[in-house]
């Protein structure tokens, strides 16, 4: 379990939601430093990584299938949960992060506009844009599954509110609309008059998320927790700048291991391996090997 203290948990998601505001306003010239700077948050902070491995136990769809599949004016429907939606999208963040698609080349192929900064709001509006109302919401809702203790489990927290909250009142996989503009603007005008906001519109209900099958959850969650200590190994450990530059992409590559909806254990254990070249990093690839058989052994 993650036990973290309530205003830590407080302080970091309230963080997370002013830097999404600032992540909704990048244009074709900034895309790829301020789609950097939003996934290191969910990627280097404690409390936000664990945001991230819960969301990631709703991802059902890899996001490199999801950017095969465009064809011309056309891109492939997004999951229809709303966590599943959720989860997708922070993914492809993570996909256009890591330069595994050209994202000003993906865009002007397949998303209409007169010129680029135009097709890249098109993909906002899919994307970034309803992410974002999807944070709020989450930070909003979990205070009513967080325990009114000093010390709380944020895993628990966070499946409760992805599995109610999020589930019931997400963005789901539609596209951020002019009427969905109006709202958020009243919204932050009755929270700057002092009054009580207008109610959220209601979208169409959605297929309820797939339940996780007995240990699969907690499971997933150790081995989250596990390559991040060895992210945390590899970045502060005493290697060189080369070394730490290789081993973070081999890092990268077992992240997206886990992201495939079919994980293949083979190639999990080959990039794994690649790790294995220091005593000091021992101990940590081998926590990371022990948690991924344990997720295997639970799936």
């Amino acid at each position: 379990m993650s036990r973290f203290l309530r205003s830590a948990v407080r302080s970091r998601l309230a963080y997370a939601v002013e830097q999404s505001q600032r992540f909704e306003a990048f244009h074709a010239a900034n895309a790829d430093l301020e789609i950097r700077a939003f996934i290191q948050l969910f990627t280097q902070d404690d409390v936000l990584t664990r945001v991230w491995e819960g969301l990631r136990l709703h991802l059902d769809l890899a996001a490199a299938d999801w950017h095969a599949g465009a064809e011309g004016m056309s891109v492939a429907p997004l999951p229809s949960s709303p966590p599943a939606a959720m989860a997708f999208r922070f993914a492809v963040f993570r996909y256009a992060q890591r330069k595994k698609v050209d994202l000003r080349h993906f865009v002007s192929n397949h998303f209409p506009g007169e010129h680029l900064n135009a097709r890249l709001m098109e993909w906002k509006r899919l994307f970034v844009h309803p992410f974002a109302a999807d944070l709020r919401l989450l930070v909003e809702r979990i205070d009513r599954h967080l325990p009114p203790d000093e010390w709380v489990d944020l895993d628990a927290a966070l499946a409760e509110t992805l599995a109610t909250d999020i589930a019931q009142d997400g963005f789901g996989p539609g596209i951020w609309t002019d009427a969905d503009d109006a709202a958020w603007e009243a919204n932050e005008a009755a929270k700057k008059a002092g009054v009580q906001s207008p109610p959220t519109p209601k979208r169409p209900p959605a297929p309820s998320p797939k339940p996780e099958q007995g240990g699969a959850a907690e499971a997933v969650l150790e081995l989250g927790g596990a390559l991040q200590a060895l992210r945390v190994q590899v970045e502060e450990g005493g290697l060189s700048v080369e070394a730490r530059h290789d081993l973070t992409l081999d890092l990268d590559a077992l992240e997206l291991e886990l992201e495939r909806p079919t994980f293949q254990t083979e190639r999990f254990a080959a990039r794994l391996s690649a790790l294995e070249t220091s005593d000091e990093l021992a101990p940590a690839v081998r926590a990371v090997r022990e948690s991924a058989r344990a997720w295997e052994e639970r799936r």
